[in-house]
């Protein structure tokens, strides 16, 4: 029923019923079916249907983007389908193996509620799917040309993957790619075997089937952890709507608005970067598993299967996002400490993977990454510039005294208590899966408050940890409650009713540091005050769950929250079902349709040239962050746009500008692109051909209309909206 009703989601918004059934038939037989029997052999546990298939899932993503990447560099792209093949073929015929194409026997059976509430947190991220992404990101013509930028960004990268491997910078072929490509990887494959077009998997159907593993392995994770099945969807309900409070009453700014930051960054998962950073959701899929791999290594008895799964895993989590392995370092190093400390002995397999982990993160970061920072630097405090009630306020900047970001930083240590103040029922029995999860906490907060990044990286450290903090506090509920869930319920709605209250009584701030410093503040010692007289209250009535107790009124906090993050985007805007952002036009319309007619009739390793560099029309500075023609065309460009490349970062790092507003450092090869469509001519067309190679124009006749003579030394081919296809 919810894959019939999120197939009838999908055709609302443009992707056919037949297409649908391509890509799930697909996902079933060439990734999850392979992936669920080597699951099922590796692990060798019994577990419910629903948690083999996400974990077969999973591993089946790493292992189709491993394949692919080997099959493509070799030029057989459909050679992603030997891996497939070969496994169910070898389940078959191995007569030892045929019983992992059945659920293996015992195990406590999943009490009925589970797969009902795992059903409906599905069912709820495919629903907020559709409000908040795809009623905004139209995948047809005219509304596609509205979008967020960081999808044709994306979309780039996805064809260039598919039709080279190792990859360049699409959007500017000097620029090697330095980024976390895998999950472009994996919708170049899909593309190769299911025909669908790269976009419509990138914007409406390769990550849907990842946010419905992402929310059962959480759970897995929890039940893995702490034992027991309740504690797996509280985890997948603190993991994506647990808030931070918002006790102020005054407007945040439009980027906390619009992506969900909060009034205190808390690295909730349910954002638009779900969707607009596909890179941080597969690599978030491919982690929990690895976790989930990590956590059987660390307590089961017998673990010879198990390292080659957490080698595939690994391997696909540091091309996915490589932002997990510090996080995996910080984890496992905690894990050898608190052994150090306890039993004066070194966890053997702890340190063994610490020791592969770091490998890893070198091989990534020297290879993959090429050693370059990407404008990340380290910047202790910075991030706490950025957050809404600092922005919102003008409360912080780079010259306010340091008194001013201790209160911040005070308030961001409070807001995440009121988070995460349950982990704290697991201080008394610290196992190494508790210590684990513990560590890679810490270190994506650590991740968040040393590093800065000019479009706001450094918030993926958080994010990416915001997993493992959901499952900690999840079993230290567990751990301290298990029969007073009614009084638990009353404390949840309190802690919103305080939320409220405290809102109603908030006033407009003033524009003085210490009129300013009051009206940010004393919300939340109002909300610390609540606290401290429901922990006093609770301990006298409850005993020993007083700590819960005042763990579900922080928690509580958080609910209105998190009722504005998805009411904000999602239902209050006119037009509910269908709705683009027709302001918001970064792709000139006709790109789309002369992209594509040019990649149809172009060869992968033709070289094309544009005059659209800009991402609007160009009033200085331009926004460097063009790259639609790159991602219609699946085809490389000599110069399109400088955004988002290594160079650009450092030169804004020398030089303390925006890297957005970085223009492009070749000099030569830009005069001679732009010589071609200003002052067509047989010299200046001539040197596109035959010095740069470039086979193809692509004009944009919006923002900068080409010279009318370009006609008389390059063949018009095609023509679409604004823009136009040229053949030298």
């Amino acid at each position: 029923m919810l894959i019939g009703a999120t197939a009838l989601a999908l055709r609302h918004f443009d992707v056919p019923l037949a297409d649908t059934t391509r890509f799930l038939a697909y996902l079933m037989l060439g990734i999850t079916l392979p992936g669920t029997l080597l699951w099922r052999a590796v692990s060798r546990r019994p577990a419910p249907l629903i948690e083999d298939l996400a974990a077969g899932c999973a591993l089946g993503y790493a292992l189709e983007v491993l394949a692919y990447i080997g099959m493509r560099a070799a030029g057989l792209p459909y050679g992603v389908l030997l891996w497939p093949l070969a496994t169910i073929a070898v389940f078959l015929a191995v007569p030892r193996l045929r019983r992992y194409w059945r659920a293996l026997p015992g195990g406590s059976p999943a009490p009925w509620w589970f797969s009902w509430t795992t059903s409906a947190g599905i069912a709820f991220l495919v629903g907020w799917s559709c409000l908040e992404f795809f009623r905004s990101t139209r995948i047809t013509a005219p509304g596609y040309a509205s979008m967020d930028f960081d999808m044709p960004f994306q979309l780039a990268i996805a064809g260039e993957v598919k039709h080279h491997v190792p990859p360049r910078i699409p959007w500017l072929v000097s620029e090697p790619l330095y980024y976390h490509w895998f999950v472009h990887a994996e919708v170049a494959a899909t593309s190769w075997v299911t025909g669908l077009e790269p976009m419509t998997l990138l914007y409406r159907l390769s990550p849907l089937p990842m946010l419905a593993v992402l929310a059962v392995l959480v759970g897995v994770l929890a039940r893995r952890v702490c034992g027991v099945w309740c504690s797996a969807p509280v985890a997948v309900a603190i993991t994506f709507v647990g808030l931070a409070p918002n006790p102020f009453g005054w407007p945040l700014n439009w980027y906390a608005r619009t992506y969900g930051f909060g009034a205190i960054e808390d690295g909730s998962l349910l954002r638009p970067t779900l969707w607009n950073s596909p890179t941080q959701t597969f690599g978030c899929v491919l982690s929990v598993l690895l976790v989930i791999v990590l956590v059987d290594l660390l307590q089961a008895e017998r673990t010879r299967l198990l390292w080659p799964a957490f080698g595939v895993l690994l391997a696909a989590v540091m091309g996915a996002k490589a932002t997990y392995l510090p996080l995996l370092l910080g984890g496992l190093g905690l894990v050898v400490a608190g052994e150090l400390i306890r039993r004066r002995r070194v966890h053997r397999r702890a340190a063994i993977a610490g020791g592969v982990v770091l490998g890893a993160l070198g091989f990534a970061q020297y290879v993959l990454f090429g050693g370059v920072s990407q404008g990340l630097t380290v910047a202790p405090l910075a991030t706490m510039r950025s957050l809404a009630v600092s922005a919102s306020t003008h409360f912080l900047s780079p010259a306010t005294p340091a008194w001013r970001t201790a209160v911040v930083t005070v308030l961001c240590l409070f807001a995440w208590a009121c988070v995460w103040s349950a982990a704290g029922g697991l201080v008394r029995r610290p196992t190494p899966p508790v210590l684990l999860l513990a560590g890679i906490g810490a270190a994506g907060v650590v991740g968040l408050c040393a590093f800065n990044h000019p479009g706001l990286s450094q918030y993926f450290f958080f994010e990416s940890a915001r997993p493992y903090l959901g499952v900690l506090a999840a079993c230290g509920f567990a751990a301290l409650v298990p029969h007073f869930h009614r009084a638990l319920l009353v404390f949840l709605l309190a802690g919103a009713v305080v939320v409220y209250a405290v809102r109603q009584l908030d006033r407009p701030i003033g524009t003085r540091p210490l009129a300013v410093a009051f009206a940010i503040t004393w919300p939340y010692a109002l909300l610390a005050a609540a606290c401290v007289l429901a922990f006093l209250v609770a301990r006298r009535w409850f005993g020993s769950l007083a700590f819960a107790l005042v763990a579900a009124l922080s928690f509580g906090f958080g609910l209105p929250s998190a009722v504005d993050q998805v009411r904000l985007q999602a239902l209050t805007a006119p037009n509910l079902w269908r709705q683009a952002l027709e302001h918001n036009a970064p792709v000139t319309p006709g790109t789309m349709e002369a992209g594509r007619w040019l990649r149809d009739h172009s060869e992968p390793n033709d070289l094309v040239a544009t005059n659209a560099h800009c991402r609007s029309i160009p009033v200085p500075p331009c926004d460097n962050h063009h790259f639609s023609v790159a991602a219609f065309t699946e085809r490389r460009m000599l110069f399109e746009g400088t955004g988002y490349t290594a160079r650009s970062f450092e030169i804004a790092q020398a030089t303390g500008r925006n890297a957005g507003g970085i223009g492009y450092w070749d000099a030569a090869i830009g005069q001679a692109n732009d010589a071609a469509f200003n002052q067509p001519s047989v010299a200046s067309v001539g040197v596109l051909r035959d010095r740069y190679r470039v086979r193809w124009l692509f004009a944009d006749e919006l923002h900068e209309p080409p010279s009318p003579d370009l006609s008389a030394f390059a063949t018009l081919r095609f023509r679409s909206g604004y823009c136009a296809v040229y053949q030298l």
